[in-house]
């Protein structure tokens, strides 16, 4: 159960802003109190734009479990994270012995809804570059990396607020390859065989994770693993609205973390806009494009339209990669 912060929680979220600064061994809260850039996001707690949840568990009742807060920085005394005068920055931290249940998750969600009804536009947080579990969280939840800080220490990410969806999340599962249901695949806008990159590959080949809302096949994602690095082939959610497309983007991305891969990689065409739109959001970058390249796949497919989306021919092929492991470049 999600509640208010209110000024009595604040022994608590002393707590939590200790548990969420990055170091090895963990802080104090009295650490905390006596580093001025951190206690900044605490001191004078429940000033005007200060708003802040907490996590509550039943058992026993009213323990406390997390806690999410954001607050107003201003150039002269930034945050970490800190973007501009209008743009609160976000903490959020459970205690060690809680992680992993999706308190975090919901924290997060409860504070960007909140935001909305409050008519905050944007939050932003800072996250150190090699906690990639949480900034998959924050990217999942629409948050895209917008720079670093000064001594590179951080990733500065910005997400929009936005109200908390009803709806249950999707349910993912895995397919091996050869074991896709032929009615999931006759779904499937690619049809039996893809064109990429000079190359022809049958669906119904490759490993899958198939997205399910309601109990109904919403979407799939095909992907292959070629030594260190997965090619994410195809991802289609036919249900729009109820985050099929991040979930089944998550499934690849940690398949291919637990088999140690450095990077996940797909190619779209020049056409779709709005897949350039939705992994840009998510963290990838675009690293190639190459020319003419829907063009040579045609030569194998014939099939493929020469118009796409908005009436814009399709010609070119964008290649574009998440990577897995914090760039030492």
């Amino acid at each position: 159960m999600l509640r208010a912060a209110t000024e009595d929680d604040l022994p608590f979220l002393w707590e939590m802003l200790a548990a969420a600064v990055s170091a090895d061994p963990p802080w104090t809260v009295d650490q905390a109190k006596e580093t001025p850039p951190i206690a900044r996001y605490l001191e004078d707690w429940a000033r005007p734009g200060d708003a802040g949840l907490v996590g509550v568990d039943g058992d026993p009742p009213g323990r406390l479990v997390g806690a999410a807060w954001y607050r107003l920085f201003t150039e002269a005394e930034p945050g970490y994270g800190f973007v501009d005068a209008n743009t609160p920055e976000l903490t959020v931290a459970c205690p060690p012995q809680e992680r992993g249940r999706g308190i975090g998750r919901a924290l997060l969600e409860g504070l960007l809804d909140r935001a909305h009804r409050e008519g905050v536009r944007r939050l932003s947080l800072s996250v150190a570059p090699q906690n990639l579990v949480a900034r998959w969280l924050y990217q999942d939840l629409g948050f895209v990396p917008v720079g670093h800080a000064a001594s590179g220490a951080s990733v500065t990410m910005v997400g929009r607020s936005r109200p908390i969806s009803a709806h249950a999340r999707p349910v993912v599962r895995a397919v091996d390859p050869g074991d896709l249901d032929p009615e999931v695949l006759a779904r499937s806008t690619w049809g039996d065989v893809i064109a990429s990159r000079g190359r022809l590959l049958r669906t119904a080949d490759l490993a899958a994770f198939v997205a399910e809302v309601d109990g109904q096949v919403a979407g799939l994602a095909t992907w292959k693993r070629d030594d260190d690095e997965v090619e994410l082939v195809g991802l289609e959610s036919w249900v729009v609205g109820r985050g099929v497309g991040t979930a089944l983007m998550g499934a690849v991305r940690r398949a291919a973390a637990d088999a140690g891969c450095d990077r996940v990689w797909l190619v779209t065409t020049n056409d779709n806009t709005r897949a350039l739109a939705f992994y840009q959001r998510r963290g990838w970058e675009l690293v190639a494009v190459h020319l003419g390249g829907v063009d040579r796949s045609r030569t194998l497919k014939p099939s493929i339209p020469w118009l796409g989306d908005d009436d814009i021919p399709i010609r070119h092929e964008l290649e574009l990669e998440l990577r897995l492991v914090p760039s030492t470049a």
